[in-house]
This record gives C-alpha cells, sequence and structure tokens, in this order.
C-alpha cells in the first residue's frame, strides 16, 4: 500500500506540473489512467473507422504547416556556400527547436487533459491523427483484391496511394514485395514505434516522435544539399526507432504464431541475422520478421524513372511473393495490432490492480 500511495502522490505532482507521465506513473490528480484508456479508445475507434475525413484533413494541413516551418529553417540555414559543420550545427539548432516547439505543444495538451473537463477529447484526437492501423489495411487491402480480380494496372494504380516512390513497370511479384515491405514498415512507424513514445511519455513523447520522423522525411535524406544539415533529424531518427522497433520485432514473432503457414523460428532467426548483420535497429527489423514469417526475400534493388537504389535483399527465401502473400501479410498485420493493444490493455488492468 505504501508504494501505491507513492505512485499516486508522485502523479498528482507531476499533473499539476503538466509533464507527460511515465508508464507507471499515469494516475491524476483524480487516481484515474486517462493517458492509456485514451490510447485504447483511439485504437479501437481507428481500427472500427480509420481516419475519418475531417482526422485527415486536419491531418495533411498539421503536416504541411510542420513541413512549410522546416522548409524555412532550411531555405534560411541551409546554403550551399556554407562549409559542411556550419550546415551540421546549423541543421543541429533547427531540428532542436522544432523539436521543443513540439515538445511544448505536447506539454501544453498533456496539461490541459489533465486539468480540465473534456480537454481530454483533444489529446485523443490528436492520438488518431498520429497513429494508422486501418488505414493502413485497407490500402493493402485494395492492392491484393485488384491483383487478383481486376488486374496488374488496377494494382499499379491503388500502389500510387500506397508508396510515394512505386518503382516503374511493376510485376506481380515487384508490387506484392513492395505492398508487403510498406505493410511491414507502416506497422512500425505508424502503429508500434508511436504508440510506444505515447506509453513511456503521454502526448508529449508522441508529438516530439512526430516531428522527428517529418525531419527525416524532409531533410533526412542523404542527398548533398541535405547530407550535412540533416544529420541531426538522421540520428534522432535512428535513436528513437531502436528500442520500439524491437519490440515490434518481437510482437511480429510473437503474433506468426497464430498466423496459419507462417514460420515463427524462421521469423525470429531472420531477424537476428539481418539485424547483426547490417546493425540496423529499425525498420528493417520489421521486414526482416515479415520475409522470415512467409520465406520471402524483400527489398533489394529497386529502379525508378530516374535513378535506382541498391538496397540489400533481406530473407533468404524467394523474391516471387504472390497476392496470398498479401492476404497472410494482412493477417499478420491484424494479429500483430491485436497484440498490440493486449499489452495496453494489461498494463491498465496491472494498474488498476496495485
Amino acid at each position: 500500500m505504501e508504494l501505491n500511495t507513492k505512485y499516486i502522490i508522485d502523479a498528482k505532482i507531476l499533473g499539476r506540473h503538466g509533464i507527460p507521465m511515465l508508464v507507471f506513473c499515469i494516475f491524476n490528480e483524480h487516481g484515474s489512467i486517462i493517458p492509456l484508456i485514451l490510447l485504447l479508445m483511439a485504437l479501437m475507434i481507428d481500427s472500427f473507422i480509420g481516419q475519418a475525413p475531417l482526422i485527415s484533413y486536419i491531418k495533411k494541413h498539421s503536416i504541411i504547416g510542420l513541413e512549410r516551418l522546416i522548409d524555412w529553417f532550411d531555405q534560411k540555414l541551409n546554403r550551399d556556400n556554407r562549409s559542411p559543420l556550419d550546415r551540421t550545427i546549423r541543421g543541429c539548432i533547427a531540428s532542436l527547436v522544432i523539436l521543443i516547439l513540439s515538445g511544448m505543444v505536447g506539454w501544453k495538451v498533456s496539461w490541459l487533459s489533465q486539468n480540465l473537463p473534456f480537454a481530454w477529447i483533444l489529446e485523443t484526437i490528436l492520438i488518431l491523427l498520429l497513429i494508422e492501423q486501418k488505414s493502413i489495411f485497407k490500402k493493402a487491402q485494395k492492392i491484393s483484391l485488384a491483383m487478383q480480380n481486376i488486374g496488374i494496372e488496377a494494382a499499379r494504380q491503388h500502389m500510387h496511394k500506397f508508396n510515394t516512390k512505386p518503382p516503374e513497370k511493376m510485376d506481380v511479384h515487384g508490387i506484392a514485395r513492395a505492398t508487403l515491405e510498406e505493410l511491414a514498415i507502416s506497422l512500425n512507424k505508424n502503429l508500434i514505434v508511436p504508440i510506444f513514445w505515447y506509453v513511456s511519455f503521454g502526448i508529449f513523447g508522441l508529438l516530439v516522435y512526430h516531428a522527428v520522423y517529418v525531419l527525416k522525411y524532409k531533410i533526412g535524406y542523404k542527398t548533398d544539399h541535405h547530407r550535412d544539415f540533416g544529420f541531426t533529424a538522421t540520428q534522432l531518427n535512428i535513436i528513437l526507432l531502436f528500442l520500439p522497433s524491437l519490440l515490434g520485432g518481437l510482437l511480429i514473432v510473437i503474433a506468426s504464431l497464430f498466423v496459419p503457414k507462417a514460420n515463427p523460428l524462421k521469423c525470429f532467426k531472420i531477424i537476428v541475422e539481418h539485424t547483426r548483420k547490417y546493425y540496423r535497429f529499425d525498420s528493417n527489423i520489421s521486414l526482416s520478421g515479415f520475409a522470415g514469417a512467409f520465406n520471402l526475400a524483400l527489398g533489394g534493388p529497386k529502379y525508378y524513372s530516374q535513378h535506382s537504389k541498391k538496397d540489400p535483399w533481406i530473407g533468404d527465401g524467394t523474391a516471387r511473393a504472390r497476392p496470398k502473400d498479401i492476404q497472410q501479410g494482412l493477417y499478420l498485420f491484424t494479429t500483430v495490432c491485436l497484440i498490440n493493444a493486449l499489452w495496453i490493455s494489461a498494463i491498465c488492468l496491472i494498474i488498476y490492480m496495485l
């Protein structure tokens, strides 16, 4: 009982100052576990209706606003006549300013949610903006159904909505592989990772992760113009993906136990081998899990209209993925989503019983 009292007292102090709470100190001053309940509520809403048009509209314009701020810093601070060190320092400053602004928004939303009636609605909307389940599932499902019932051209059209840079003139196997890759990467970056940081640090952690995600997307690519300026954004992205990606790999292995024809032992083996070989603790772990579970080879070279990208092959199976592999991937995706919700529910139950 002393331990329980200490947690509640600590949480009251945190709540009054609006500081995002850690996983075991999530009681507000009324003793309720609002943040994790909000997360479960958001996951349930998203699983049934996905991102409604209003949510998608708000998300689109909020991302555009953040991207414009990043572009402004890019134009003002990242000039080609500056030295690499100067551009790296300026990129670090720009990234930190954006993270501080995002953290301040998260801090304020957290404070409002804990201290004002119905302010939790705002936090729930923000969670819905920054996680995705059903929309990812539906995009991949449309590609699979198009390949089976309509034809490859229809599948290519749907690929443009799922993959921002689809390879030109993909055959059936290329489309199936690309769909599985997007499914695995999106599962990690748009669900497992944001949920991990929300559970750890509340809406503060979720907004900071999202800011890093957009920074990496805008300036983190190693082009000549952004190699130095985006260095900090790239490293922050690697750091924030490290722990949750390991968790995502574990969830994929566990989920593969419940997927017909999936191979959980091979899934675990490919994750370990690929991570040890390339030392990449990021979304490639989820790619490795999908490749191993279905005995496929994912990744590999990709040829675009103006350039090519020589990524390594992930997995030691066949590269000739088929539409039925997409269906298996969707089964695995859904199972991971369910397990993900179950461990969050388990935390709620444990805290309630303490």
